[in-house]
C-alpha cells in the first residue's frame, strides 16, 4: 500500500480521495433514499391504493345487495304470486307503470313461471321515457343461470347490457311473508350508467373509474388481465391505473373493473429528489472550489519545498529556507482557508433558506421536534391547523400536542396515526425518527377531513334502511349484541317489537307502493317518539324493532307514545282513508339471554297482542 501512494502526487491523491468521498456521498444518498424513503412512499401508496379497491368493492357488493333486498321484498306479494297463476289478470296495469321503473332507478323487470315461461317482461329506455319488451332470450339466459346455481332464494351479479354494466337480482315468488309454495320468479336489474360512476368516482376520489366487459376488448388485452394478479396496478407518470376482474352474474370472469387514481405522494417524493440534487450540487462545487483554493495556497509551496528538497538531497549543497517563513506560510495558509470557509457558511445558509422555502410553502403540515415535544421547527401549515396564534419555538399548544402524540408511539419506528383536532378537522399523520441519538423527529401531516366525510356517508348508506331511513337489520343485531355484552356487566336495557296490523291487507287492497306510504308513516311516528340515545330499525318487512336504556317502565311509557302516534295516522288510498295500527311486545335485556333469546320473547309478547285482537301493548308484567 506504501508502495501503491509514494509515487503519486499530493494532487492526485486529493482528487482520488475527493473523488471516493463524491462516490461515497452518491452511494448513500440512493441507498438511504432508494432503499428507505422510496420504499416507505411507495408502500404507502401502495396501502393507499389497496384501500381504495377494497371500498370500491364495498360499494358494488352494498349497490347489488340493496337490488337484491328490493327485489326480495317484491317476490313476496299476493297479488303477484296470484298473477303467475293466471289468477290476476290486472295485475301489471294496475302495478307495473313507468313510474315503477323510474321511481326505483330500474332498468329491467321480468316475472317468469316455474316452467321457465315470460309471463311479463319490460326494460326501460331512459332516453326516451319509455317501456319496452325485453328481449326474451336475455331472461330465458338469467333463468337457465340462476337454475344451474341450484339457489333456494336470492342470487346476484353483474353483466352487460350493450356493454352497459347491469346488476341483476333474482329471488322467488311467493305470498306475503315469505310463505307458500313458489310459483315463479322475479329477475330485477339497475344499469351502473355514468352517473353511477360518477357518483362513485366522487366518493373515492378518483380521477376515473369504468366497469367494462372483458370481451370487448382485443384477444390481447384480455390474456393480460386473466393471466394477472389482482389488482394489476400500472404506473403513468404522476398516476396509477388499477385493475380487477370479478365473475359476472354467469359465472364468467368477464366483469373489469379500472380505475385511475392519482399518487398521493408524488409530491413529496420530488421534493426529496430536488433536495438530495441540490446537496450533490453543493458538494461537487465545493470540491472544486476548495481544490484549487488549496493548489493556489499550498499544494503548489508544497511541491517546490519537495522539489528544493530533493535538489538538496542531490547535490548537498541547498540549504532551506528558515522555519519561521515555514510558519509564515502556515499562518497566510491559516488565514486564507478562514476566508473561504466563512464563504462556505454563507453558502450553507443560504442553502438552509432555501429548504425551509420549500417547507414553508408546502401544503402538508411539518413539524421538527425533540423527543421531549420541544419545537425545532414548524411550517406556517402546521401553525394554522395546530397553533392558531404567532408561533415561536415556547408555543405551548403545538408543544403540548407533540408530547401527546409521542406519548401514543413507539419512538423508535415511522409510525402512522389519524388525529381528530378539536374544530373536527381530521389529519392523517406520520411520525419519522431523523435521529435516533438526538432524538429528533420529523412529523408530517395532511388533511384528510373530506374524504372522513365521503368515507361516513358511505358507512351511513350501509346501516340505513332504504325505504325507511331507520337503521337496518345487520345494523341493530351488533348493536343487541353490544347491550347483551353491557347487560352482562349490570347495566338494564329493554327492547320492543312493533309488527305492523294487517299490511297485507293495504297491499293486496291498494298495491305494494301503497303499503310502502304505510311502512314509511310508521316508521316515522317511532323515530318521532324515541330518545336521542335509543336505535330503531326496521327487522324485516312490517316488523320494527327498538333498543332502549332503561328497565321496563320505561320502556313501557316510549311504547305507549309510539302506539298512540300511530293510532292517530290516517292515510288517504284512493279516497279511502286508513287507520293504521299495531301490536308491539316488550322485555327485558339481561347477562342470561342471547340475542336470539331476546328477540324471540318480544316477537312471543306481539303475537300475545295480536291474538287479544291486534292493536295492543304487551309484556311479561
Amino acid at each position: 500500500m506504501l508502495k501503491f501512494f509514494i509515487p503519486m502526487s499530493i494532487r492526485k491523491k486529493i482528487i482520488l480521495v475527493y473523488s471516493i468521498c463524491i462516490g461515497i456521498f452518491i452511494v448513500l444518498n440512493l441507498i438511504i433514499y432508494s432503499g428507505y424513503i422510496k420504499k416507505i412512499l411507495n408502500e404507502f401508496e401502495k396501502q393507499n391504493i389497496i384501500e381504495s379497491v377494497n371500498r370500491l368493492k364495498k360499494i358494488l357488493a352494498l349497490e347489488e345487495e340493496n337490488l337484491l333486498n328490493m327485489t326480495k321484498d317484491w317476490a313476496a306479494w299476493n297479488e303477484a304470486w296470484l298473477y303467475l297463476q293466471d289468477k290476476n289478470p290486472a295485475f301489471v296495469s294496475n302495478n307495473l307503470t313507468v313510474e315503477t321503473w323510474i321511481n326505483n332507478k330500474l332498468y329491467l323487470l321480468s316475472y317468469i313461471d316455474m316452467e321457465g315461461n315470460v309471463k311479463f317482461s319490460g326494460c326501460y329506455d331512459e332516453k326516451i321515457n319509455k317501456l319496452n319488451q325485453c328481449e326474451e332470450e336475455l331472461i330465458k339466459k338469467i333463468f337457465s343461470r340462476y337454475k344451474a346455481t341450484q339457489q333456494t332464494s336470492g342470487y346476484t351479479g353483474i353483466t352487460f347490457q350493450k356493454e352497459i354494466p347491469l346488476i341483476l337480482a333474482v329471488f322467488p315468488v311467493m305470498k306475503s311473508s315469505y310463505i307458500g309454495p313458489i310459483v315463479g320468479y322475479l329477475i330485477m336489474g339497475r344499469l351502473i350508467n355514468q352517473e353511477k360512476e360518477r357518483v362513485i368516482k366522487e366518493i373515492l376520489s378518483l380521477n376515473s373509474f369504468r366497469v367494462q366487459n372483458l370481451d370487448s376488448l382485443s384477444k390481447t388485452k384480455q390474456q393480460e388481465f386473466l393471466s394477472g394478479s389482482f389488482p394489476l396496478i400500472k404506473e403513468f407518470g404522476k398516476d396509477y391505473e388499477v385493475s380487477i376482474v370479478n365473475n359476472d352474474f354467469f359465472g364468467e370472469k368477464k366483469v373489469l373493473i379500472s380505475f385511475n387514481s392519482s399518487k398521493k405522494f408524488l409530491f413529496t417524493v420530488q421534493n426529496i429528489e430536488i433536495l438530495v440534487l441540490i446537496n450533490l450540487m453543493i458538494w461537487i462545487l465545493s470540491g472544486v472550489v476548495l481544490y484549487f483554493t488549496v493548489k493556489k495556497s499550498i499544494i503548489k509551496r508544497i511541491l517546490k519545498l519537495t522539489s528544493k528538497l530533493q535538489e538538496v538531497e542531490q547535490d548537498r549543497g541547498y540549504t532551506a529556507k528558515p522555519l519561521y517563513d515555514e510558519i509564515d506560510y502556515l499562518q497566510r495558509v491559516i488565514d486564507q482557508y478562514t476566508k473561504t470557509l466563512q464563504k462556505h457558511i454563507s453558502q450553507i445558509e443560504e442553502d438552509s433558506k432555501i429548504y425551509q422555502t420549500i417547507a414553508e410553502r408546502s401544503e402538508e403540515i411539518i413539524v421538527f421536534f425533540s423527543k421531549s415535544g420541544d419545537i425545532i421547527y414548524a411550517n406556517p401549515k402546521a401553525i394554522d391547523y395546530l397553533g392558531n396564534e404567532s408561533f415561536t419555538i415556547s408555543n405551548e399548544k403545538v408543544k403540548s400536542f407533540m408530547k401527546d402524540f409521542l406519548s401514543q408511539k413507539d419512538e423508535e419506528t415511522t409510525s402512522w396515526k389519524e388525529i381528530k383536532l378539536p374544530d373536527g378537522t381530521c389529519l392523517s399523520a406520520w411520525i419519522i425518527p431523523i435521529d435516533r441519538t438526538k432524538g429528533t423527529m420529523l412529523f408530517i401531516a395532511h388533511d384528510v377531513t373530506l374524504y372522513k366525510r365521503e368515507r361516513d356517508k358511505i358507512f351511513e348508506i350501509a346501516i340505513r334502511d332504504p325505504l325507511t331511513s331507520l337503521y337496518n337489520r345487520n345494523f341493530i343485531e351488533d348493536a343487541l349484541k353490544r347491550a347483551i355484552g353491557s347487560a352482562k356487566r349490570g347495566e338494564i336495557y329493554s327492547l320492543l317489537f312493533i309488527d305492523m296490523d294487517d299490511l297485507k291487507k293495504i297491499n293486496d287492497s291498494f298495491g305494494h307502493l301503497s303499503g310502502d306510504n304505510a311502512i314509511r308513516a310508521v316508521s316515522k311516528a317511532i323515530k318521532n317518539n324515541i330518545r336521542e340515545s335509543d336505535i330503531a330499525a326496521r327487522w324485516g318487512g312490517d316488523e320494527f324493532i327498538v333498543l332502549l336504556k332503561g328497565d321496563i317502565e320505561g320502556a313501557k311509557a316510549v311504547a305507549e307514545r309510539i302506539f298512540s302516534s300511530i293510532k292517530n295516522i290516517k292515510l288517504d288510498f284512493g279516497g279511502q282513508v286508513i287507520n293504521l295500527s299495531v301490536s308491539i311486545g316488550i322485555t327485558t335485556i339481561d347477562g342470561t339471554k342471547n340475542m336470539e333469546t331476546v328477540i324471540k320473547e318480544a316477537d312471543h309478547y306481539t303475537y300475545l297482542a295480536k291474538e287479544e285482537g291486534k292493536g295492543k301493548i304487551k309484556s311479561f308484567q
